[in-house]
């Protein structure tokens, strides 16, 4: 059980966890274990780093599934009903209050009026200007949120859907924000079956 191939094994079975005398152990799929989910998710994040977009032209196969009924059925996402030019700092807003297990965080997803204030506000502090947010509107609203952890997940092509394009400063907090086809929507938190998802290209 404790062998890298047999490690290997497991994950290509979808198996992200193990329980080894008595303790939960998280695999990755180069068959090294981590005994708690931190270490896996940064581990994790290396080696997304090292990898590239291979685009259509390395004929690489369409994901077996459907990826709006994927965040749909997934109870990790939350979506962003009003996809104005302040949706990014919505998720943005959205996923901190989740972080931050604000007693308030249900009544903020479903009150977009309030979004849009409390979304003008970090657009102001950031420096950010309103419409659409890549990588270097997500560092400064990073510079404006020193406490917390700014992960960017993007939908890079549609071989791959999930690619981690940014990861701040390390905090215990984190914010997850993903960008598809134009959207940005939140994921309250990470977890093993979205950690396959990010990973299994």
């Amino acid at each position: 059980m404790k062998t890298r191939s047999r490690a290997i094994e497991l994950y290509k079975e979808k198996r992200v966890c193990v329980v080894l005398k008595g303790k939960m152990e998280f695999i990755c799929e180069c068959g090294q274990l981590f005994n708690n989910f931190t270490k896996l998710w940064k581990h994790k994040i290396e080696l997304c780093k090292e990898r590239k977009c291979y685009e259509c032209k390395h004929n690489a196969p369409d994901m077996d599934y459907d990826l709006n009924e994927f965040i749909v059925k997934n109870k990790h996402f939350i979506r962003i009903t009003h996809q104005d030019e302040f949706a990014c700092a919505r998720a943005i807003l959205i996923s901190k209050a989740f972080a931050d297990r604000h007693l308030l965080r249900h009544f903020l997803v479903e009150h977009t009026g309030l979004q849009h204030s409390f979304a003008e506000d970090l657009h102001e502090e950031a420096g950010v200007q309103p419409g659409v947010c890549g990588i270097n509107e997500i560092k400064l609203f990073q510079e404006a949120l020193p406490g917390y952890q700014l992960i960017f997940i993007r939908k890079t092509c549609k071989h791959m859907p999930f690619h981690v394009v940014y990861v701040g400063p390390e905090t215990d907090k984190r914010i997850y924000i993903y960008e598809h086809d134009g959207i940005y929507d939140t994921i309250k938190e990470m977890c093993p079956e979205l950690l396959l998802r990010i990973f299994e290209y």
